[in-house]
């Protein structure tokens, strides 16, 4: 029988679930029967393609091999069909009432509705088997300082752990929740953690706000699905701290578009043989392609229970335990014209495994929900703005920018030679243009995760601000308030513009001021500066310029001993100093907003009582300009650099107290070009959230600023790893040891702690 595939165009999702429905039991009382779904007609890859008079044949002819998902595909002319999976396939030929099996036990080649238009069904002959649970807490990749889709939850109980992936960020309009998997969520009030810069860390409580199971019908009022149960598994976690969150997912996918809409039209076919792809916890970047809806994977006392996508692996990439949680998306396509973001399609709560062959290989599918649906079901929304460009790099993209910059200042021949062939030891080679804020992320997270090395201008923020049991190399000692902490903090700032209080001989001024005569940079006079103000605990008195004037004596020791992989060591890290004394929010006391003003707001706790929190006007504007607003305009940030031109060079100093008073006054030009006020009131005024608009506007009021900065911070680096050549007799040094150093010795460099030692101001004395 030859048939048409005009006679099956007008077949929608609501009559291909109709005819499943209405012969239901046919279906799954034969014997071979496994499970049924919707799709489009599954074509053997060795099938010929149609001809030119019709659509080829509708498996009329006999003896085929079985059919399979490793050996066959969706073609463009596939038609509307109910997919019928069995474990034992049998030739046609078997069925006769005198042959091996009885024609009443065949599935049909289609089904009939009530209008007497047919419906294809399509067997699919797998082999079910457990899925592969390999992944291991050990093997995930863990969040440095940005949570977003993709990254790992865990939750303690009955002494294990368990493990899911974040989907996405959600709000009902009040509160911001990570959805995940209900079944690692566990029960409402369960606290949530994850490892956070590589310690346990609890990011929020289980919320009320769950789904399980709930009847078909209910889900799909408008869809046939009599005796069925539709799976969701979905669980909300009440989140902490938003601005610890984002509501991009791990790259590639990044930022997300609008949601896909699973409609009851013609329209939901166009999903089958769809490209999607995700980022799960466990497997990582994960691509397949939709081959079902509505799979009913399972019955139980004459229940049936359906999920709503059965997501087909590409090869080699295998979803495992741990996956649960994540959102599936449908890539943005360049070739479409429509679609700039990725669309978030649906949550995976689970998977399926098929074999074949010999080998017995595996496909692993994951079986997901409408993301649609479950924001209906639970009135909520997915948040598409929140923390966008938000990257856990924290101010590295400025600090590796400012370094490589600073390379191709330099003006002495043989400095220069030995510094560009130590450009990517440093930084990132940046032929061609800016830095990018992704390959950055990637290359520091394998530092911190794998022991990579880490180029040299980050070192201090990505290796030493950690505790050594979590980050070899790591400085972090102390139990903090929040952590652990050590004397490297306060090496990355100077609060000068706080004015002394009343009462005091120099009442009003700072050390700002009081630093314009250049003899007044002593230990002894920033000591009495933080005493006067009443700062006396060791961390919150910044020490950076005297930090440079260590760096700057011990450069000046490698190059008298011609120690040149020690010498390119302390002036990579010394660039990481400058960096943070080119922003004005690393010399202000108001480096996160007006403290000062801070004011107690009510706070509503999960069990109906009130609490209070601190609140102040422009809180959390440090990492929005210089951390998310800078990985967010990244290239036109550097762009601005470059039209800049080549500044004038610094004449050089002679000693390490020069070099940190030449940072004091880095400092006071950085405060007079760009006054840390109007950061914060720039912040403030387009409404003080970590957001796509605050961004926008930092890079609008601030952008040419922070361009002018970055080339002086670039200048002064230059001028100060030229000072110490010149002082240390740098041109003494044989020219065949101006070359690239090896990273291994670098890095056996910055992971001992009594390379350029981190000191507290009041110790800091005895490395001068």
């Amino acid at each position: 029988m030859q048939l048409s595939s005009d006679q099956f165009s007008s077949l929608s999702v609501k009559d291909l679930l109709k005819a499943r429905d209405n012969c239901h039991y046919t279906l799954v009382n034969k014997p071979n029967v496994v499970g049924t779904a919707i799709g489009r007609y599954l074509i053997r890859s060795t099938d010929p393609w149609p001809g030119p008079h019709g659509m080829g044949e509708f498996d009329t002819v006999l003896a085929k091999s079985e059919r399979t998902f490793y050996n066959s595909c969706v073609r463009p002319y596939s038609w509307p069909c109910v997919i019928v999976l069995v474990d034992k396939w049998v030739d046609e030929s078997a069925f006769s009432t005198l042959g091996a099996v009885h024609p009443s036990e065949m599935v049909p080649k289609s089904l009939e509705l009530e209008d007497r238009r047919s419906v294809p069904v399509c067997v699919v002959k797998v082999d079910r088997r457990e899925c592969d649970d390999s992944a291991q807490v050990s093997q995930v990749q863990w969040p440095n300082h940005i949570i977003g889709g993709g990254y790992p939850l865990l939750i303690e109980s009955q002494n294990e752990y368990h493990l899911a992936s974040v989907g996405c960020v959600v709000t009902d309009g009040h509160t911001k929740y990570a959805l995940t998997n209900r079944r690692v969520a566990g029960k409402a009030g369960d606290e949530i953690k994850t490892l956070l810069r590589g310690r346990p860390t609890p990011v929020g409580l289980t919320s009320t706000k769950q789904l399980t199971r709930l009847p078909f019908s209910e889900v799909y009022p408008d869809l046939p699905g009599r005796n069925a149960f539709s799976n969701l598994d979905i669980g909300l976690i009440e989140i902490d701290d938003a601005t610890f969150w984002s509501s991009e997912i791990v790259p590639p996918i990044g930022a997300i578009g609008d949601l896909v809409d699973l409609n009851v039209s013609t329209q939901s076919l166009q999903l089958i043989d769809k490209k999607v792809e995700a980022v799960g916890s466990a497997s990582g970047h994960l691509r397949g392609r939709i081959l079902g809806l509505f799979y009913r994977y399972k019955t139980m006392a004459g229940i049936d229970f359906i999920t709503d996508f059965l997501i087909a692996p590409d090869e080699g990439l295998q979803t495992r335990l741990g996956d649960s949680g994540t959102v599936w998306v449908i890539s943005s396509d360049p070739n479409d014209g429509t679609t700039t973001l990725p669309r978030p399609l649906a949550v995976q709560w689970g998977a399926q495994s098929f074999s074949e062959g010999e080998e017995q290989s595996q496909m692993q599918f994951a079986l997901a929900s409408s993301l649609n649906n479950i924001c209906l079901l639970l009135d909520v929304e997915v948040l598409q703005s929140h923390n966008i460009g938000a990257s856990v790099t924290w101010g590295s993209t400025g600090h590796y920018t400012i370094a490589a910059y600073a390379c191709d200042l330099i003006q002495s021949p043989e400095l220069k030679t030995l510094m560009l062939a130590n450009k990517g030891n440093i930084s990132f080679d940046n032929t061609g243009g800016a830095l990018d804020p992704h390959t950055i992320v990637e290359k520091l997270r394998a530092a911190k995760q794998n022991g990579d090395f880490c180029p040299l201008a980050d070192v201090p923020d990505t290796i030493w601000k950690n505790n050594p049991k979590d980050v070899s190399g790591g400085r972090d000692t102390e139990h903090g308030g929040h952590g652990w902490t050590g004397p490297e903090h306060p090496n990355h700032f100077a609060d000068v513009d706080e004015p002394l209080p009343a009462g005091n001989p120099d009442a009003g001024q700072t050390m700002l001021t009081l630093s314009a005569n250049p003899s007044y940079f002593t230990l002894a006079n920033w000591q009495k500066y933080f005493n006067d103000l009443g700062h006396t605990e060791k961390g919150s008195q910044g020490l950076l310029p005297f930090r440079v004037w260590q760096i700057y004596k011990t450069m000046i020791k490698f190059l008298q001993a011609q120690d040149v992989t020690s010498f390119v060591g302390a002036a990579g890290i010394l660039s990481h100093y400058i960096g943070d004394a080119c922003q004005p929010l690393h010399s202000s006391y108001h480096s996160d907003g007006y403290r000062e003003q801070a004011t107690s707001a009510v706070t509503h706790k999960r069990d109906g009582t009130q609490g209070t929190k601190r609140v102040w006007p422009g809180q959390g504007v440090h990492s929005a300009y210089e951390d998310k607003m800078v990985d967010k305009f990244h290239d036109r940030l550097y762009q601005k650099i470059v039209d800049l031109g080549t500044p004038t060079q610094e004449a050089t100093v002679h000693g390490g107290q020069a070099a940190g008073a030449m940072i004091v006054e880095l400092m006071r030009q950085t405060q007079l070009a760009l006054p840390p006020d109007k950061i914060i009131e720039a912040y403030i005024k387009a409404g003080g959230k970590p957001n796509l608009k605050t961004f926008m506007a930092l890079f609008s009021t601030c952008g040419n600023e922070t361009a002018k900065l970055w080339l002086m911070g670039a200048s002064r680096l230059a001028t100060l790893w030229e000072s110490a050549w010149h002082e240390g007799g740098g041109n003494e040094i044989p020219k065949a040891k101006l070359v690239s150093c090896k990273t291994k010795d670098l890095q056996a460099l910055y992971e001992d702690a009594d390379f350029l030692p981190s000191r507290y101001l009041s110790q800091i004395g005895l490395e001068l």
